[in-house]
């Protein structure tokens, strides 16, 4: 995907973005109540398949939608889709950051605070949040600028075939189902060992699947 700017963009209405494309280099200005920013020039010649290696986008899942993205006033990355616009600046009361979300007329819809942007998949945005090893998974309708679906997760977050893969804490009370735990996960502390199932989220339908297939985790 190639995202091209209007060139010598007129202001637009407060909340949103004017921007110009000047011999390959992009300059942005972001005027939001009564707060304008000065313009700032800044490099535009990221492609997608460049976002794993960089610092400043190493949470976003492979196989979610392809953007492209700018480093803006070097404290936030701006990601740019086809249909919509991703702000994210770290936030200074805390360890997440804060997400504005825009249309692809650079309109406000949302906001998200304290949380890491993940991707979108599916006119859907993927949200993690917490600090700990147990995290906290949201996955929001962009369109209605609302949570669909949320839940706790360990590990790693994969989508397969467009779905989400993810692990989350379980209580098992019958022993049948309960998976043999690995000698070496044992040997940490047996009062640290707790159980995993497997869920597939389903963006198309909206749906999960527990599939019923557990595991041993060490949980700080």
């Amino acid at each position: 995907m190639e995202y091209k700017f209007r060139s010598h963009a007129k202001f637009t209405k407060q909340g949103k973005w004017s921007d110009y494309d000047l011999d390959g280099q992009v300059i942005i200005e972001e005027h939001y109540e009564d707060h304008k920013l000065r313009l700032t020039k800044i490099q535009y010649d990221t492609k997608y398949e460049d976002l794993l290696t960089s610092k400043n986008t190493s949470t976003l899942i492979i196989g979610s939608d392809p953007c492209q993205y700018i480093n803006y006033r070097n404290d936030s990355v701006i990601y740019i889709y086809k249909d919509y616009k991703i702000r994210s600046k770290p936030m200074q009361s805390s360890n997440g950051n804060l997400i504005k979300v825009y249309d692809k007329k650079s309109q406000l819809l949302f906001r998200v605070i304290d949380g890491f942007f993940m991707g979108i998949k599916d006119k859907c945005m993927i949200i993690d949040e917490g600090t700990g090893s147990l995290r906290d998974l949201k996955i929001y309708d962009i369109k209605k600028s609302e949570i669909v679906f949320e839940n706790s997760y360990v590990n790693e977050l994969k989508l397969i075939n467009g779905n989400l893969h993810y692990s989350t804490k379980v209580e098992l009370d019958e022993e049948s189902k309960k998976p043999e735990c690995p000698k070496e996960l044992l040997e940490l502390g047996e009062e640290s060992i707790g159980y995993i199932e497997k869920h597939i989220y389903d963006f198309k339908k909206r749906s999960l699947n527990k599939t019923g297939q557990y595991s041993c985790q060490y949980f700080e």
